[in-house]
């Protein structure tokens, strides 16, 4: 934390003068920078008298962290810490077991063991086990339930990737404490729970990380598993849950009497396994598709960064089928994207008699394993078994091969996939660009659902005379400088930013030519200014200071000076992963003149431009796209109010804007529509900032010509019904929150009605397709973002125009804090259903599994479906039969409107390069239209399940 490093450079004594100065800004001050001074002053400072005081600290707004840690210094106080963890945010228990391992207080040390397993980072997990000695506990005889259910909690979390990378081959008694908890496992009381945590056990034993700690013990345990199951005492017990009235319960228990322990494997030379985990723990795991070559897991075993792919990725698409084109395959993706963390990667080709591994990929040092053969027939074989399996567990895969193809693109251009560009580098055979760019944040004035886990930053390139795109790799902070080699097939990358309070963090990535792949080299993070190679073997280097705090006092002019580092290595395309190290980042200082945002965009437009020999400019963000029914597309985009393209894919006319339109809504008689343009963006006037007024436009869709003008007293989000009512919502979270209501044939507001505060991350609710004007709106006046309820508004009803439906949280034992997200109505019997996106909020950001799309019936109650993901939705649309999900991670997902299975699920792809969806449209001809945040708008075909449906 910044707080803690600058104190840490200020090293300060204990001292009584410290003491009372922390207790005094502890005591008078409800200033949320106040209080996190005042408690990190009395860090390692702090007396038993002031164990009150911190903890009342820790109740105010979210200094809870700080005082936890506090706490945890004062000795005898960890009773404290625990009772201040279960007063605030759920994941500071997780803080607070890290803090609290290995404290001798029995008290103490049942409520560290005892964390839930949705808190148990694979980290925590192995510092508690290695903590509290587990396997030397699992070994007493009088091990009882509570410990053995809590060990095996435990080796789950330790062995999984869901929370980070996997700390099983960390975990030197591995083997004991597994064969230990395997050993006491028939005395224990049989019960769905224990079942279900017998049958995960098994299976990371087999296809897991599991079966790389226990080597060839793995055999002997997951048979005494089996051998556990099988007899009567469990038998009965799961038969009879099977049949339980719960349909929780019944399909637990359903699950593990299906399950089936994998045969076979350790002789058969290639197998594929559809891992689907316990549906109870869903939330964190998903389904995998585990590849077992010579009987050992492969990603297990050369990626602990995040699981294995998806069934439907890996298996359904057909993607492991082996042609004569080699075809390269992603078996894994870091939990954070592979962006972040990387992914693994192999190419697989038929060659004669036998189907051919290769090229792997993999960020983990010494991970990638070496080209593997198989029998093409054996290969075959299995592929078509796994492939018949993956058909009977979600249906059909008749539409899981090539179920969304592009057929056309409207508003392409050269170097799209980078948006902004902010560096061009050109190698010196002239025939490869490297361009870096910045795709821009996703939220507007309107939402900001789409913005978390987003990453926005690229690097591109490029063919010199085709223009085409190689590669495009995602970056963590922004790209300022890129190199190529004089010699070898890799360019370098230097990235990096300020974080806003301390440190100036960045990479140094090497991206190998031949396969795309991007190594981060920096032992730790340092913002990368300026790259340049002086010789084959040496590349120089210009870096930002490490911080703005140099010898413990503030330097304001950090920001104009940089060191000049020179880095020798022999071979420039086999450098390891982390491998420079801060030691050599030591170099002269310099002065250095970092150029405003605005300079570096335009030389580097200017740059393209000649390369494309025309004008260039960077296109971003199709944040809404509509078909009209003579087949012209209409669009709104990043600069642009709106466009229209004709059906043969010209453009018919364009309004530009300085930022551009947000939503659309076409009006009646399909003449005119209500474009929503944003006004963000500040500007100076005199010695004021300000922004532009507030702007919904109407437009002629003859020919784009601006017909009204709109200037709401705030920014507005529009909403919709099928009659054509228009409602305007003031987004400014300072009012008290207001809607504008326009009739169908209306050309301004008729009536206005309060509705409560907004804000972007809470309120979003942009529901499709709707009888009803629907609105997310808080219980609370002053804290509109607690409690919310969906709200509808009638404008017949002028005397109580708003109307509460019901509860955004369905869920009553979980009493989650709910963000909204987009939505449509469908019919069903002849009721009106909502199928609506949304994230359950946590303090620790967007967890796994904390993304989701419900069906609500019942009045749109109760969840008749939930389907969980990892990252954001960013638009949705669909009908009675299939509902289509985007992803701001580039995935597109179809469900079954009846029970929210997955039809198909893929990520977008434009001439092999990733995209990344914003706006999606279902015509009326069953094809989908997606807008993009590069800018582009797809016109996209579906697979024949989808149609036949249609």
């Amino acid at each position: 934390m910044v707080l803690f490093h600058v104190l840490d450079e200020l090293s300060l004594e204990p001292s009584a003068r410290i003491r009372e100065t922390a207790r005094l800004l502890l005591e008078n001050s409800a200033h949320h920078a106040s209080l996190m001074v005042g408690l990190g002053l009395l860090r390692s400072n702090a007396e038993q008298a002031d164990i009150e005081l911190i903890k009342a600290a820790g109740l105010r707004g979210r200094t809870d962290w700080v005082a936890i840690q506090v706490l945890s210094t004062i000795p005898g106080a960890a009773r404290e810490v625990i009772w201040l963890a279960e007063q605030t945010r759920g994941y500071m228990r997780a803080v607070a077991a890290e803090l609290l391992v290995a404290d001798p207080d029995p008290v103490v040390r049942d409520w560290v063991l005892s964390t839930p397993r949705k808190l148990l980072t694979n980290w925590l997990a192995r510092r508690i086990a290695e903590g509290y000695g587990l396997a030397e506990a699992l070994q007493r005889p009088d091990v009882d339930d509570k410990v053995w259910d809590r060990a095996g909690n435990l080796l789950l979390a330790i062995a999984s990737t869901c929370g980070g990378r996997c700390e099983i081959g960390r975990y030197s008694e591995a083997v004991e404490a597994y064969s230990c908890w395997v050993a006491a496992a028939p005395a224990r009381e049989p019960s769905l729970d224990r079942a279900a945590l017998l049958v995960s056990i098994a299976e990371d034993l087999y296809t897991g990380a599991g079966a790389l700690a226990v080597g060839s013990h793995r055999q002997a345990l997951v048979g005494r598993i089996e051998n556990l199951l099988s007899s009567r005492p469990w038998t009965e017990l799961l038969e009879r849950a099977a049949h339980s009235d719960e349909p929780d319960d019944a399909a637990r228990a359903a699950w593990v009497l299906g399950y089936e322990i994998p045969t076979g494997f350790s002789t058969q030379r290639f197998a594929v396994r559809i891992w689907i985990p316990d549906p109870a723990t869903n939330s964190i795991s998903e389904a995998e598709a585990r590849i077992v070559i010579d009987g050992m897991p492969v990603v297990a075993g050369s990626f602990d960064r995040g699981p294995a792919g998806s069934p439907e990725v890996i298996v359904g698409s057909g993607r492991l089928r082996a042609t004569a084109e080699p075809r390269e395959v992603r078996l894994a993706e870091a939990i954070c994207t592979e962006g972040c963390c990387g992914a693994m990667h192999v190419t697989i080709v038929r060659d004669g008699s036998e189907v051919v591994w290769r090229n792997w990929r993999t960020p983990q040092p010494g991970g990638a394993p070496a080209e593997v053969r198989f029998d093409a027939d054996e290969y075959d074989g299995e592929i078509a078994r796994a492939e018949n399996e993956f058909a009977e567990i979600w249906g059909s895969s008749d539409s899981m091969h090539d179920p969304l193809t592009v057929r056309r693109v409207l508003g392409d251009r050269p170097f799209v996939e980078i948006g902004d560009p902010t560096t061009v580098a050109v190698n010196q055979a002239g025939d490869l660009v490297a361009v870096g760019g910045d795709l821009g944040h996703l939220q507007w004035s309107g939402s900001a659902t789409a913005d978390t886990r987003w990453r926005r930053y690229r690097v591109g390139v490029y063919g010199a005379q085709d223009l085409r795109c190689r590669w495009v790799v995602e970056t963590q902070r922004p790209v300022h400088a890129a190199a190529f080699h004089p010699t070898l097939p890799v360019v370098v990358v230097g990235t990096g930013a300020y974080d806003g309070g301390y440190f100036f963090e960045g990479e140094l990535l090497i991206i190998d030519l031949r396969s795309g792949r991007s190594t981060s080299v920096l032992r730790g993070s340092r913002e990368c200014l300026h790259v340049e190679w002086a010789s084959d073997r040496v590349l120089r280097l210009v870096v930002a200071p490490p911080d703005d705090f140099p010898d413990g006092q503030h330097d304001a002019t950090a920001r104009s000076y940089a060191f000049s580092v020179a880095i020798e290595r022999p071979d420039w395309s086999e450098v390891a992963e982390g491998s420079v190290h801060s030691d050599e980042l030591r170099g002269p200082r310099i002065e250095f003149d970092r150029l405003a945002r605005e300079a570096v965009t335009s030389r580097s437009i200017e740059a393209l431009a000649a390369l494309t020999g025309k004008p260039w400019e960077p296109r971003l963000h199709v944040r809404d796209v509509q078909e009209l029914p003579d087949g012209r597309v209409l669009a709104c985009a990043e600069g642009v109010v709106a466009e229209s393209w004709l059906p043969d894919g010209r453009l018919e006319w364009r309004v530009p804007d300085e930022e551009g339109g947000r939503q659309i809504v076409i009006r009646a008689g399909q003449r005119d529509a209500w474009v929503n343009v944003e006004r963000g963006r500040w500007h100076w006037e005199g010695k004021e900032r300000v922004t532009d007024s507030p702007l919904v436009v109407r437009i002629s869709l003859a020919d784009g010509t601006v017909l009204d003008s709109l200037h709401p007293d705030a920014a507005v989000t529009l909403a919709t019904r099928d009659d054509g009512w228009l409602a305007m919502r003031s987004t400014d979270s300072q009012s008290q929150g207001w809607l504008d209501l326009i009739h169908p044939m209306g050309q301004a507001p008729e009536m206005r009605v309060p509705i409560g505060g907004f804000d972007v991350f809470n309120h979003p609710f942009p529901i499709r397709h709707s009888q009803q004007l629907l609105f997310l709106r808080g219980r609370e006046a002053e804290k509109p973002w607690k409690d919310k309820r969906v709200v509808a508004v009638d404008p017949a009803d002028r005397d109580s125009a708003v109307r509460e439906l019901f509860p955004l949280e369905w869920d009553t034992t979980r009493a989650g804090h709910l963000f909204g997200g987009p939505g449509i109505e469908v019919c069903s019997l002849g009721n009106r259903d909502l199928v609506h996106a949304g994230a359950v909020h946590d303090g620790a950001g967007l967890l796994p599994g904390n993304a989701f799309v419900v069906r609500r019936s019942g009045v749109y109650r109760s969840p008749r479906w939930v389907f969980k993901a990892d990252f954001p939705v960013t638009a949705l649309d669909g009908d009675e039969d299939t509902v289509y999900v985007a992803f701001n991670s580039g995935e597109l997902v179809a469900l079954r409107t009846e029970d929210g299975t997955v039809r198909w699920r893929q990520h977008l792809e434009v001439g092999g390069q990733p995209a990344v969806p914003l706006a999606l449209s279902l015509t009326a001809t069953g094809r989908l239209l997606i807008g993009t945040v590069d800018g582009r708008i797809l016109d996209c075909s579906l697979g024949s399940a989808d149609l036949a449906t249609q």
